[in-house]
């Protein structure tokens, strides 16, 4: 290794000659600070006119939308209360209250369980008439007359008018319906009203509006007027709004899902948001859930748009349908008016544009008046560069200047020392080559350990399959003993027993190690989680009803079907479960709960078995998942490492919770879209 100026000179010699000619030199540099002063002044004027244009649009559009929202809740309001009107009108007549009455009269006296009996009378004999005339001879007849002739000079509007008596039972129709008695959605809502009230909802698969009023004999309910109104015709000009090309107004639910449609990500944000309410607004705003208020929501970035172009949407709840419908529960409507982005910031973007232009002409004009002037200052620059290139072909006779104290001295006295520190960094590149060498012979040991292991699971997989089919000789032997050894009082019976428990044993050995070393494709269809959480019960519920622990099911209706491998789901399930009632003491409790994780991006249900028994150890808690890990004296330690592969295999993720002396909770997600793969 060599030292002093003799190593500098001959590094320096090494240096190929710098291709100057493609580079940026002083000059340029100089004319392009010129075009980036004028790029700045442009950039720092048009983010000024953005920011004030994007407020100022922003508040004169919200206002916009939410003028035409209250338009169109007002529209609805008056229809609802002129339909309400109309119903109410029927509910009032002579002939459908004297009809109601007549119907009641039959069950004066009567007990209850009379009464259900005789409501599932009159359905079953609805049932077995199959045309629209039979059904109609089972009503009144001139009532059901009235009510067709009411729906038949509305048929755009109304698709169903109806009478029934307090009882829910069908006494009069426009049009009959699937079954006699009234549908549990609202009947059960409205059946324990004694004051009035009218009922309003939507019935989406159907596309109808259902409003209820009650018919009053005397001071008590005698029965129900109920009407079915198309949506289209319900909602009129409300649901027609349009302005632009994308602009609209669409009447959702409290979630933000349209009434009409698929539900939309931008009309789903729109709800979720809140307008800010402070100081003496708050004070003033106690009814503020039912003003208008308008929102700015960010668009999705799946195509080429401006900064902060926040889509616009005014939401308008329907309050005074939404009063109606708060009575019984029933979630809020309201109409949201948006538009898109591109069409809401049209203006701006045209403003922008013309600004970029305008740019563009002033940086031409100071990069011309710049390059000028860089002419004049880069001239002894440009000497410099020539004595340096001198310097670097091999022309000695240029020397360091040491009265130089400006930047160009710094310049020369730093080239000498360039080649040192090109030779301590090749040094340091060697040792990092050879750190990286040794780190791949490393990680080229492992995976030809991982190799041979894969070679022991093949090989295992073919041991267990032959002795599989050994163990299922000696059982069907075994069990022919059993049978010849069935009295109670033969000694022999107790060691065939004891045979067939020691080779079922085995084969649940066997199963594991070969479900483990050859995992099968999933088998994937749609699946109820309470359905596939029943049947793991019906399999495993024996085992702790034996140890005295009781199982909760609380996998309740409602959740939204899975994408699964039934077989699967409920071998882990009852894996799952087995393992809490074996960690159980008696007395103790297992609860299997399901739920729905909606806040993920994909949503997913969340299966959950929780247990009561003395938990996992911390020690072990991290291996507990891992391949021929158990704490048991039996078993092959696949159990658990096989569960957490088949929620693998469904995308999905498992999760052990443990508290010390109190119990253990296991959690996986199973997806509720359909998988790929």
């Amino acid at each position: 290794m060599c030292h002093g100026r003799r190593c500098r000179e001959g590094a320096v010699k090494s240096l190929p000659r710098l291709p100057y000619a493609g580079a940026l030199g002083i000059r340029g540099r100089l004319t392009l600070w010129f075009v980036l002063a004028a790029l700045g002044a442009v950039v720092i004027g048009g983010a000024v006119v953005y920011g004030a244009g994007i407020a100022s649009i922003q508040g004169t559009l919200g206002q916009t939308y939410c003028q035409i929202a209250s338009h169109a809740v007002g529209e609805l309001e008056n229809r609802a209360a002129n339909e309400l009107r109309r119903v109410a009108g029927l509910a009032t007549d002579q002939l459908t209250t004297e009809v109601a009455l007549e119907s009641n009269a039959v069950y004066l006296s009567r007990s209850p369980s009379w009464i259900q009996q005789h409501v599932a009378r009159l359905n079953a004999e609805w049932q077995r008439s199959d045309t629209v005339e039979q059904r109609l001879e089972l009503l009144h007849p001139q009532l059901s007359y009235r009510l067709g002739v009411l729906a038949g000079l509305r048929p755009k509007v109304v698709r169903r008018l109806s009478v029934y008596d307090r009882s829910g039972v069908l006494v009069a129709t426009s049009l009959p319906p699937a079954r006699r008695s009234a549908a549990p959605a609202w009947f059960k809502g409205v059946s324990n009203e004694q004051k009035h009230f009218s009922y309003v909802d939507y019935l989406k698969v159907d596309g109808l509006v259902r409003l209820v009023v009650p018919v009053w004999g005397g001071i008590e309910v005698a029965g129900y007027v109920a009407a079915d109104l198309t949506f289209v015709a319900w909602a009129g000009q409300a649901r027609d709004i349009r302005f632009g090309e994308t602009g609209e107004a669409v009447l959702v639910d409290y979630a933000g899902v349209p009434l009409e449609g698929p539900a939309r990500a931008e009309l789903i944000a729109a709800l979720a948001q809140t307008p800010p309410v402070s100081g003496a607004a708050a004070e003033a705003a106690e009814g503020a859930g039912s003003e208008p208020y308008w929102v700015a929501l960010k668009e999705a970035a799946g195509w080429l748009q401006w900064p902060f172009w926040q889509r616009l949407a005014c939401v308008a709840p329907i309050t005074s349908v939404n009063l109606l419908r708060a009575r019984f529960e029933l979630p809020e409507w309201a109409v949201v008016v948006t538009q898109a982005p591109g069409e809401s910031y049209a203006a701006l973007s045209r403003s922008l544009i013309w600004l970029g232009v305008a740019g563009i002409a002033g940086m031409i004009v100071l990069g011309l008046g710049g390059a000028l002037l860089a002419r004049l200052i880069a001239a002894p620059i440009e000497q410099l560069r020539a004595q340096v290139q001198r310097f670097a072909a091999g022309d000695r006779a240029w020397a360091e200047s040491p009265d130089r104290a400006d930047e160009i001295g710094d310049l020369v006295r730093e080239f000498a020392d360039m080649a040192g520190r090109v030779t301590a960094s090749e040094n340091e590149l060697r040792a990092y080559r050879e750190s990286l060498e040794r780190e791949v012979e490393a990680r080229t040991r492992e995976i030809r350990d991982t190799q041979g292991l894969a070679v022991m699971g093949r090989m295992a997989s073919m041991i267990a399959h032959d002795l599989r089919n050994a163990l299922s000789t000696i059982k069907m032997n075994l069990q022919i003993l059993a049978r010849r050894h069935a009295e109670s009082f033969d000694p022999d019976r107790e060691h065939c027993t004891m045979g067939l428990d020691q080779v079922a044993y085995m084969d649940d050995i066997m199963r594991d190690m070969l479900s483990f070393a050859r995992p099968e494709r999933l088998r994937r269809d749609w699946y109820d989680v309470g359905q596939l959480v029943d049947e793991a019960l019906a399999g495993v519920s024996h085992l702790a009803e034996a140890r005295g622990v009781a199982i909760v099911h609380q996998a309740g209706p409602g959740l939204p079907k899975v994408n699964c491998d039934r077989v699967k789901v409920v071998e882990v399930l009852r894996n799952l479960i087995e393992n809490a009632a074996q960690a159980t003491p008696p007395g103790g409790r297992i609860t299997v709960a399901a739920r729905l994780l909606a806040e993920n991006p994909e949503a997913e249900v969340e299966v959950v078995v929780d247990d009561t028994g003395e938990g996992v150890a911390e020690a072990v808690r991290e291996e507990i998942f891992e391949p021929f890990f158990t704490t048991r004296t039996k078993g092959t330690g696949l159990g658990l490492a096989i569960v957490k592969r088949i929620i693998e295999q469904h995308h999905g993720a498992i999760d052990l919770q443990t508290r010390p002396g109190q119990g253990t909770r296991v959690a996986f997600t199973l997806p509720t879209t359909a998988l790929e793969g």
